[in-house]
């Protein structure tokens, strides 16, 4: 989940009080239009609700019916919540603007005392909470004594007319546990843009590209909104100062979309990115779209390993079939003009299924330089100990059959 910080655009108004009714507070109206909106009740100090929040105050004139608190939340710190079922007590809302998206659903997850028994109604407004005439939902009850349930219930359409609705939360006081608790976290309320796209995936050609290859990028890209979707661009970054925050002069290539791509349809845009050294590199991929109402998901990284070429590394020597207690070793030549790290790379025999990994260390074998390979570096070297290369004791070493068998080195990929 993401939390987002959004502007408030508060005003104050009279509050009628009818303590016999509703109780009486004094409502702040937020504006809230970023989707999707999550509030985990976190980010104030107990009792206080968050801004834009209210609660009736009817069991205390004067004290909020609703408070948070840090007994038992689903997520730390905090938690928001209420006691005695024998009264009616409501939590609301901010102010959601959904014009210009679809509603889609609200989430939230709910925790009751075994004796808080009264239902709950879920109820929507569409005139910033003078009146609550729609029901989100059919009337929750304690399921599950002690424990968090998740509530998911589906937002009507008929939300997105509204500039300003606000959903409550309403104890219908028709239980006998006037000590219950019902506690609240977690809430997240999402909707879906008219525009909007989504970076969904990058990969790469060649799948395992080498120092010689050009590389092609390829972004998927995907119409997550409610109308079709053109004129759009794909840009593709290298990140040059492992940021994952796309510069301009981390720009390789730019494509643009000659294609409508309905809701929910999928396109792919490429580009060369040419050719690159061995080594790994954050490719970004961007998606832009003027109309986009969206842009938490426009872009997304891939990593790309770039290897060496064919034959940097190879199988110099094999001894299958060592006299008395000698290990069995294979020696690997650099046959490159720099070093080679052989961190992460692996060794098999025949049965390719099962790869040993050489080390989990930085070794260089120097350009022009050997490596041996065995079970036992200490008793190889005691063995020879004219060896001037290097030895790597290697956990697992397969045993290479007499009569046939085989040496496979793979790099890091």
């Amino acid at each position: 989940m993401y939390k987002f910080n959004h502007e408030m655009n508060r005003r104050s108004f009279w509050c009628l009080c009818v303590p016999a009714l509703v109780g009486c507070f004094t409502p702040v109206v937020a504006q809230v239009s970023d989707f999707p909106y999550v509030q985990n009740f976190d980010s104030v100090s107990p009792p206080a609700l968050p801004p834009g929040w209210s609660s009736t105050q009817n069991r205390i004139l004067g004290t909020n019916d609703f408070t948070t608190g840090t007994t038992t939340p689903r997520s730390a710190p905090a938690s928001v919540g209420s006691t005695n079922a024998t009264i009616t007590q409501s939590l609301i809302s901010p102010t959601f603007d959904f014009s210009g998206v679809v509603p889609d659903s609200m989430v939230f997850y709910i925790r009751r005392s075994a004796t808080h028994n009264a239902r709950m109604l879920v109820e929507a407004s569409l005139d910033s909470g003078a009146t609550f005439p729609l029901r989100l939902g059919d009337s929750l009850t304690n399921t599950l004594p002690n424990s968090y349930v998740q509530i998911k219930l589906n937002l009507p359409p008929v939300l997105s007319t509204g500039h300003a609705v606000k959903i409550r939360w309403r104890v219908l006081a028709d239980g006998s546990g006037n000590t219950g608790t019902l506690r609240i976290d977690d809430v997240m309320i999402s909707a879906r843009a008219s525009a909007d796209l989504s970076v969904t995936g990058v990969r790469f050609q060649p799948f395992f590209p080498i120092e010689t290859d050009s590389v092609f990028a390829f972004a998927k890209i995907k119409n997550v909104g409610q109308q079709n979707a053109q004129n759009f661009l794909a840009e593709f970054y290298v990140d040059a100062n492992n940021d994952s925050i796309p510069q301009p002069s981390e720009l390789r290539a730019t494509v643009q979309s000659s294609s409508i791509v309905a809701s929910q349809d999928s396109i792919e845009l490429s580009a060369n990115l040419r050719i690159f050294s061995a080594s790994s590199r954050l490719v970004i991929a961007k998606v832009i779209y003027a109309p986009d109402q969206n842009l938490s998901n426009n872009q997304r990284n891939a990593a790309l390993n770039i290897g060496y070429r064919l034959r940097s590394i190879v199988v110099n020597e094999i001894m299958y079939a060592p006299a008395g207690t000698e290990p069995e070793w294979v020696e690997l030549y650099n046959t490159r003009p720099d070093s080679v790290n052989l961190k992460g790379w692996l060794v098999s025999d025949n049965l390719v299924t099962s790869k040993h990994i050489l080390t989990n260390q930085n070794v260089l074998i120097p350009a022009g330089g050997y490596i041996l390979l065995t079970r036992d570096s200490a008793a190889l070297v005691d063995i020879h100990p004219e060896i001037r290369s290097r030895v790597l004791n290697v956990s697992g070493f397969p045993s290479l059959n007499n009569t046939g068998d085989a040496v496979v080195l793979y790099d890091s990929r």
